[in-house]
């Protein structure tokens, strides 16, 4: 199965638009920023706002705040790892890729919300270029139809599977 001209077509000109949307603000944000830096690790892209170093007795009482959780634990980590050794780092994309998108995403094919007990499955994993990844995100009902999502859920699989 291949996607349909006009659909691909759409999705490259989706992609060139956004990334002419983010040079743009990324151009602006370099106009609006001051000649002169504060401080070394400023940059242009991001201004970060200088603030007066506090002492200990100001800071008050030691914060012991908890880092953020990653999104990814170590788990997800190997499994990517996985797909990315099993598919070669190409775009599996049905047809082949013609994107020339060189980040190369792991894909679930069944979601981890509705399959959690596929989370680490490499056999529910593919390698997509990010275009074709995004792609599959906006065209969920295309994207079904050609395979590169179940919408399957935990419970109808574990009923299904009791079935002799």
């Amino acid at each position: 199965m291949s996607l349909q001209p006009a659909t691909y077509e759409q999705a490259l000109e989706r992609t060139r638009r956004r990334q002419e949307v983010s040079r743009q603000r990324r151009d602006k944000l370099r106009a609006e920023s001051p000649s002169e830096q504060k401080t070394p690790c400023a940059t242009p892209l991001r201004r970060r706002q200088v603030l007066p170093s506090l002492t200990r007795s100001e800071q008050g009482a030691k914060r012991t705040a908890k880092p953020l959780k990653s999104r990814l634990d170590a788990g997800l980590i190997a499994w990517g790892r996985a797909v990315r050794k099993r598919d070669g780092n190409q775009c599996r994309w049905p047809g082949g890729c013609l994107t020339g998108d060189r980040r190369i995403d792991p894909h679930h094919i069944a979601k981890r919300s509705q399959r959690p007990d596929l989370k680490y499955d490499v056999n529910n994993g593919i390698c997509l270029c990010r275009t074709h990844h995004d792609w599959t995100d906006l065209n969920h009902n295309e994207a079904v139809r050609l395979g590169l999502l179940s919408t399957e859920s935990y419970e109808l699989a574990k009923k299904n599977r009791r079935k002799p």
